[in-house]
């Protein structure tokens, strides 16, 4: 067993807020759908078989085939040895916090304060832990280990070891933020990524071990190579994509819905090529709320399904890298690139191209959601195309440009700095 049974406060030397060295890389999925209603949906995961598995607060867990039948509803479960005199309890499945694929193959599901080991064949419970307390999503390492930690206040990270479902470890993380509802960790359980439900650009702290006794605080997720803020909102579930990147779900989920709602995406870090990217969610209309709160691929990363807490359902993504354009060759489909200068003051230029003739909207937006202005209203010719902003009479700071092509729409982010 390479955990020891631990607990430990330690104490560490503030570093940097930020890791200069990320660059902003490409968007590689794109919304297609609503794949599924989901009440409250707090995590998803996809089996071997893959079957999306919808971890819900409001509604029961419930699992769905790829074609969006319905397989299983699981209203409630009995789980082994978690009751008062060691014996099974029946626990209902709701008020989900978060689920994750193991490396058997079976799912971990968090609920009220239990992590349930579920079977993905017999949908029975194989094993369970009760943690207690007001639990976060759960994370699993590369040999099985299941990490959990507190929504209020994220310590304590218990350890949870997966041969018999007894706690193995127990940390005081240093520097951690008041609220969370997600952790992550990598395959080797040397790194944890806490997540972060403060409505601002706070950081994804990392965490480092080299023993697996102590973890300092050792990095943060927060600004990329030019030194801008990466996130704007809450950074609610943290989950692991194909190629080892890590997804951040982006969520402005204490908004008031509709236009506010543009900032929300998945944000992806790739450690290997310290590249990260924004996808991001459909278009909120009016009012409505997009937030992901976590993300799962199918087995051969062509599709990804994206939990909205606040919409009630969950998206389905497919995987389109973008494909190399020349100047005499029109794009294969519309792209909206960032504007330039960035950040800009007091004019910047916001660059497009369309593939074919269409109707073009180009708005601009505060960061309340308010609309400040539109550049473009009127149907264009296929081609590249840009239009200019002009922020004098505006006040400083964070501003979104939204691309509306026949009612598809695309978001950015510009800093107007005087």
């Amino acid at each position: 067993m390479k955990k020891l049974f631990v607990t430990i406060l330690v104490l560490f030397v503030a570093l940097p807020a930020f890791a200069v060295e990320w660059k902003k890389s490409t968007i590689e999925y794109t919304y297609e759908a609503i794949f599924d209603s989901a009440s409250g949906c707090h995590g998803v995961a996809v089996d071997k078989y893959g079957r999306v598995w919808e971890a819900n607060y409001y509604d029961p867990l419930q699992v769905v085939d790829a074609d969006g039948n319905v397989v299983v509803t699981i209203d409630s479960i009995s789980v082994p040895g978690v009751a008062a005199d060691g014996g099974d309890s029946m626990a209902t499945c709701l008020y989900a916090r978060g689920v994750q694929e193991d490396p058997n193959g079976n799912m971990v599901y968090a609920r009220g304060g239990l992590l349930i080991n579920i079977n993905v064949d017999t949908f029975e419970a194989i094993d369970g832990y009760k943690v207690g307390g007001s639990i976060a999503g759960p994370a699993i390492d590369g040999d099985g280990f299941i990490y959990a930690g507190q929504v209020v206040g994220a310590n304590p990270i218990v350890v949870v070891d997966p041969a018999d479902y007894s706690m193995t470890a127990e940390y005081e993380l240093p520097g951690v933020p008041s609220y969370t509802r997600d952790l992550q960790v990598s395959m080797d359980g040397a790194s944890i990524y806490m997540g972060n439900i403060s409505a601002t650009s706070a950081p994804v702290n990392v965490y480092t071990t080299e023993d697996y006794i102590t973890y300092d605080k050792t990095d943060s997720l927060y600004s990329d190579n030019k030194g801008r803020e990466i996130f704007s909102t809450q950074k609610t579930a943290l989950d692991w994509g194909p190629d080892d990147i890590l997804y951040v779900s982006h969520d402005e989920s204490y908004g008031a819905g509709g236009a506010d709602q543009v900032v929300n995406c998945l944000v992806g870090f790739d450690f290997a090529k310290k590249e990260f990217s924004y996808t991001w969610m459909p278009d909120p209309g009016d009012d409505l709320f997009t937030g992901p709160r976590g993300v799962a691929f199918s087995p051969d990363g062509t599709i990804a399904y994206v939990g909205s807490f606040n919409a009630g359902v969950v998206y389905k993504y497919l995987y389109n890298p973008v494909s190399v354009s020349y100047k005499d060759v029109l794009p294969v489909e519309f792209e909206l690139g960032q504007n330039y200068p960035n950040p800009f003051n007091p004019t910047t230029t916001i660059p497009f191209t369309l593939k074919k003739d269409a109707k073009v909207e180009l708005t601009v937006f505060d960061v309340t959601g308010r609309q400040v202005a539109k550049l473009v209203d009127t149907r264009m010719m296929a081609g590249s195309h840009s239009a200019a902003f002009n922020a004098t009479s505006f006040a400083t700071g964070m501003y979104y440009y939204r691309l509306n092509v026949d009612g598809q729409m695309l978001t950015k982010k510009m800093l107007f700095v005087k």
